[in-house]
């Protein structure tokens, strides 16, 4: 599970979990797939 501060709105939650895994898994081949609008999200990780 991941938390972050950033607000739900403008998509602003979720440009900062992206950041975060961009950075924790060092790869910045990742892509929301599903739950956009949604609390449980779905990413695609590409190495």
């Amino acid at each position: 599970m991941v938390w972050v501060k950033a607000r739900p709105e403008n998509q602003m939650a979720n440009q900062a979990v992206l950041a975060l895994l961009k950075t924790h898994l060092n790869t910045s081949r990742i892509v929301l797939v599903s739950g956009h609008h949604r609390s449980t999200k779905t990413y695609k990780i590409f190495k």
